[in-house]
């Protein structure tokens, strides 16, 4: 990832019982150090990040969890960065986030499909800007997944990937509600999608209570999973 200088800035996002803990999994130190200092900065003093062993991503394998795990894939395929991550082993996502960064750009809707549903957070291509690079990582810390919206887009719109029991909940969501539920699915904030969708807030707050409602979960994250797995 190409060195810029942070524009906006510091937001720092805390949690009650201490420091947010990012992971920095790579073995180019040089690079590390530059996200390091990127990152504290730009997340403000609540933040700690440490340049971590990559064989030590998984919590439970001896590493104190962290709140998040940016990997670097540089100059890996799809199946290298599986095989690498380890993901057959299905480590929690809940527990232990990961996102990948320095991905190639380019990168194909089977990838994301295949990221999403391995649990991954979010996905930083080579050629992202500074700026959304660290509103990215703000989001992901705030449970919050980062994909392409052309992704979740697509995953909503191709049919061919619907499955029988859950054509009957998607059938029952109004067109507004899958417009919001595809930018839920993208990280889009409610603010985000208020302005986009020209309603206020109050309103993207119902609509959103109304389809968990319908597609049975609790929360932004699972509804983005939800629209990975089903649709």
């Amino acid at each position: 990832m190409p060195p810029e200088t942070a524009t906006a800035p510091p937001v720092c996002i805390t949690q009650k019982d201490g420091l947010r803990q990012i992971g920095l999994a790579g073995h180019n130190t040089f690079q590390n150090r530059m996200l390091k200092s990127i990152l504290e900065t730009g997340l403000g003093r609540d933040c700690r990040v440490d340049m971590m062993d990559a064989r030590h991503r998984k919590a439970g394998s001896g590493a104190q969890p962290r709140d998040l795990v940016l990997w670097d894939g540089y100059a890996l395929n799809a199946r290298e960065v599986w095989a690498r991550l380890r993901l057959d082993d299905q480590p929690d996502p809940a527990r232990q986030a990961v996102a990948l960064f320095n991905i190639t750009p380019g990168a194909d809707i089977a990838f994301e499909r295949q990221a999403i549903e391995r649990g991954i957070r979010g996905i930083f291509y080579q050629d992202e800007s500074l700026d959304r690079f660290l509103k990215g990582v703000k989001m992901i810390l705030q449970d919050e997944l980062w994909f392409s919206r052309k992704t979740t887009s697509t995953i909503l719109m191709e049919s061919h990937f619907r499955r029988p029991g859950i054509v009957a909940a998607e059938a029952m969501l109004t067109a507004r509600e899958k417009e919001i539920l595809g930018a839920i699915a993208s990280g889009a904030s409610n603010n985000d999608i208020a302005v986009e969708c020209f309603i206020s807030p109050h309103t993207v707050k119902a609509h959103l209570y109304n389809i968990y409602k319908k597609i049975g979960v609790g929360n932004r994250l699972e509804a983005t999973l939800w629209v990975a797995r089903y649709l």
